[in-house]
């Protein structure tokens, strides 16, 4: 072989040596980066709250349905929440309306039987505690709750989550600002009653109408937030030998006022007021100097205990507590979302929650209570107007 051969083969050699041991040296972290994996989620990265929400969500819609109870549920129909929960969640809502007084016993009767047919109740606060709570009906909604804009603090008027009792089980959804005193404007000048000691003026004896003080409702609320340290029992006596017209019957008072049968009216609903104002009544609220008590009617959450369809239970009981749930339950009862990003252009300005305003929190489980006994004190003062 000769020499030019010999070395032709060896520079050949050398070529091939060269190449195999670039291939078996480590990628740069340059190269790294420029990999097919740079930059691609593998989706463990997705919050636990977000995964648990999606798992939620997809269980719900094959669930399919909510079967939703309470009193707002015409109005809510009319709002369109059982459309919205049905174009972005795929749940069918099924809404049951009607008071505690006969709903209650309805599902007592039911879970005594072994029948869970519903999920959600929308009620008040007194009847939760007093009758819902006590039959061990209601499940805890604490842990049910995951949405981060649901547990952010900071969108409650009150700087948590409205719990209504310690155990969790309820939470209030609106706090709005109580409608105690209404007049009608044409019989009534608006400077003609600024306090609720205006209401003792002698010209009003027998010309306010109450709702029955002595019976759970707007009358016993009022009666009991007086008695709270707004006013005080001595107030509520002195109120007494003015001779209110007493009813148990809302709507009935609001057309008392709306037509002028009587000048003004204490305790009527938020929601009746709202009802009239609407309709173009020559109605006002008055905002008495002392404040008021900021209530939620019956519009505090629960949820079923063992409901019939579990997801779509905790699917909107978190949904509810979002600005765009919540605002369906505001426009729906006519008051003020306890959520403070919710709009409130709706309502009448006085309707509205204002900063400096002495306002007494009856969405919690003690005030409940207490206001269960003020019904006897009641009675015992009015003993002379009810009839």
């Amino acid at each position: 072989m000769n020499r030019l051969l010999l070395v032709s083969i060896i520079i050949l050699l050398a070529g091939l040596l060269s190449g195999s041991c670039r291939q078996a040296v480590a990628p740069s972290p340059v190269e790294e980066e420029k990999g097919p994996a740079a930059g691609i989620s593998t989706g463990a990265s997705k919050p636990a709250w977000e995964q648990q929400w999606d798992n939620t969500t997809a269980e719900a819609k094959k669930e399919g349905k909510l079967v939703f109870i309470g009193s707002g549920g015409s109005a809510l129909r009319e709002v369109g929440m059982d459309k919205l929960l049905r174009e972005k969640f795929g749940i069918a809502v099924e809404l049951i309306g009607g008071g505690a007084s006969e709903i209650i016993p309805k599902l007592v009767a039911e879970r005594r039987a072994g029948l869970y047919l519903e999920d959600v109740f929308v009620l008040s606060t007194n009847s939760f505690i007093n009758q819902l709570k006590p039959n061990g009906l209601t499940e805890p909604l604490d842990k049910m709750i995951i949405l981060p804009e649901a547990l952010d603090t900071k969108a409650w008027y009150n700087g948590d989550l409205p719990w209504v009792d310690k155990d969790h089980h309820q939470l209030a959804l609106l706090a709005m600002p109580a409608a105690t005193i209404l007049i009608n404007t044409e019989l009534v000048k608006p400077d003609e009653i600024k306090s609720y000691r205006d209401l003792l003026n002698p010209k009003w004896k027998g010309k306010i109408v109450l709702v029955d003080p002595s019976q759970s409702g707007g009358g016993a609320s009022w009666f009991s937030a007086m008695a709270e340290g707004i006013m005080d029992l001595n107030y509520l006596r002195e109120f007494a030998k003015q001779e209110p017209v007493i009813s148990r019957d809302d709507r009935l008072m609001g057309e008392w006022i709306a037509r002028g049968k009587y000048p003004v009216s204490v305790g009527l609903g938020s929601k009746i007021v709202e009802e009239f104002r609407r309709a173009g009544a020559p109605i006002q609220v008055i905002s008495a100097a002392e404040g008021t008590f900021v209530e939620t009617a019956s519009a505090a959450l629960t949820v079923m205990k063992n409901p019939a369809h579990p997801n779509a239970a905790k699917l909107f009981a978190n949904w509810i507590l979002t600005r765009e749930g919540i605002t369906f339950m505001a426009r729906a009862y006519g008051g003020q979302a306890a959520r403070v990003d919710v709009p409130t252009d709706f309502l009448d300005p006085k309707q509205v929650r204002q900063p400096g305003v002495n306002y007494l929190d009856s969405n919690n489980e003690q005030y409940s209570i207490r206001k269960g006994e003020y019904l006897k004190v009641a009675a015992q003062i009015f003993a002379g107007s009810l009839k």
